[in-house]
């Protein structure tokens, strides 16, 4: 049960311009609604293959109310009206937010350039044998000119801006920080004729979104860079976002909890934040127990879900750290001066929250053990993720996604393993649903990686058995079929 929270804002006055000023601005595109130039020069966008959407899915942008969302299954890539050409001695400058599609291929990041060559483009490729970062390629220079920054990639979003001095050098800023200088031989031309593409295959096409691109002919100083990534660039919005004890509601009840449980608070604030700029590292304890924040994850764009694991005994207190530094869209700071404490003090008692439960994997939004029992999961292989999309899951807000080859295991640790003996009585309860598509030898739901014994399988094998196969430690198979894969969850109690 949660603690309901009840939020009344008086009236608040904020003045936006209608659009970012400068003379040097050419286009702008922040995608929160369509694909039109908002500047008003009408160079807008238009569908270049697939089909290409904006989505509003919180998380999925950065600010505003959309993003461009790009699928590389479809070959998904917009068009310029008016095609931007930029000569050797031009200066210019482009800005845009970014974030690969977790799992994209590692090829794929094209965002912006022209499309009918192998050159002129920005690219931001995953592919270790390339570059993990960015590379530009200016115009007409051939396939070897190449000017990298390695820098890896998170699937989160980050800022980018691209400046050419029209002197034959350009400098790249990512999340406001200077990574420095190349000297592209032959100068730093640059034609730009659509986004999400800029090469002629297919293999490097966007799979991600894109946000508020900016594409200027000028060069950008430091300040400016620092609005684009803040977001007050060509904003008047002067209003800091205000946030107290009162808005920070957990779901406990107010306690009291037991250690190593996971307590989930929901913090409001007062206006649209900078959901990049909300993170584990701005909250912390005001009690005395020990914690650590598992996750901060936007809900709305005012509201964050912050996933707190009391790691000892004492009182729980959440609250924002002092110092940290949290921005609105238009890039005002939260005042943090003094911390911002949650009004409500939670006792954190020694035991379990369930009583002869071992471990309890909820699946909600992290690999945390429910049970207050600390036996929490890692990574063991791959890149397996919280699903929170709708059919993807059962109960509560997710699932766990595992996406696996025969040879291409995704797989989680546990910190804790369990292991119960032939004397010992024990239960256990799942939801699992096989992928469509999926090999019929895939299903392993848990047991032990080192030996081909201990495990209970999730299997749609027609010459073993369709259905669930649990195996003992003196390899003794027990089946339970037949059940062929219909593509449904599944709820299993052994």
């Amino acid at each position: 049960m949660k603690t309901p929270l009840a939020l009344v804002l008086g009236p608040v006055a904020l003045a936006f311009s209608a659009l970012p000023v400068s003379a040097g601005l050419l286009a702008y595109y922040p995608f929160d609604a369509d694909f039109t130039d908002a500047t008003g020069a009408s160079n807008d966008l238009s569908v270049g293959n697939g089909t290409p959407v904006v989505t509003n899915t919180v998380g999925e942008f950065v600010f505003g109310g959309g993003a461009l969302d790009l699928n590389k299954s479809d070959n998904e890539w917009l068009a310029l009206s008016s095609d931007i050409n930029f000569a050797a001695a031009d200066t210019w400058s482009v800005s845009f937010w970014a974030k690969r599609r977790a799992g994209a291929n590692a090829p794929t990041g094209m965002v912006m350039g022209d499309n009918t060559t192998t050159d002129s483009f920005i690219w931001l490729p995953d592919n270790s044998s390339v570059v993990q970062g960015m590379r530009f390629r200016p115009v007409g220079v051939g396939t070897s000119n190449n000017n990298d920054y390695t820098t890896g990639h998170d699937q989160n979003f980050h800022h980018w801006v691209v400046i050419a001095d029209g002197s034959g050098t350009i400098r790249v800023y990512r999340d406001n920080v200077d990574l420095g200088t190349r000297s592209p031989s032959g100068g730093s031309d640059f034609d730009i004729k659509a986004i999400g593409s800029g090469y002629t295959g297919t293999n490097q096409i966007f799979d991600g979104q894109i946000d508020e691109i900016y594409i200027f002919n000028e060069v950008l100083d430091s300040t400016t860079v620092g609005e684009l990534f803040d977001g007050s660039y060509g904003s008047s919005d002067t209003t800091p976002p205000t946030l107290s004890g009162s808005d920070i509601v957990d779901d406990s009840s107010g306690g009291p909890v037991v250690e190593n449980s996971v307590v989930t608070y929901t913090v409001s604030f007062s206006e649209e934040m900078t959901a990049p700029t909300v993170e584990t590292g701005d909250f912390g304890n005001a009690g005395t127990a020990g914690l650590a924040i598992i996750s901060v994850t936007p809900v709305t764009t005012t509201s964050f879900e912050v996933r707190a694991w009391p790691t000892s005994t004492g009182s729980l207190q959440l609250q924002v750290n002092p110092g940290a530094i949290l921005t609105d869209t238009s890039g005002n700071a939260l005042d943090t001066a003094s911390a911002i404490v949650d009004d409500t003090t939670i006792q954190v008692d020694s035991g379990s929250t369930l009583p002869g439960v071992l471990a309890y994997y909820s699946f909600d939004a992290a690999f945390v053990d429910d049970s207050g029992n600390g036996r929490h999961l890692v990574v063991g292989a791959g890149s397996p993720a919280i699903t929170s999309t709708a059919g993807e899951h059962v109960f509560g807000g997710g699932a766990l996604d595992l996406e696996s080859t025969v040879s291409n295991a995704e797989f989680l640790d546990l910190l804790a393993p369990i292991t119960l003996g032939s004397g010992d009585a024990w239960s256990l309860s799942f939801w699992v649903r096989r992928r469509a598509g999926s090999d019929n030898r895939q299903g392993m739901v848990l047991g032990d990686i080192g030996n081909t014994r201990d495990f209970v399988w999730a299997t749609d094998n027609p010459t073993q058995v369709e259905g669930l196969r649990f195996r003992n430690s003196l390899s003794t198979d027990a089946d339970f079929g037949s059940f062929p894969d219909d593509g449904q969850f599944h709820h299993w109690v052994l």
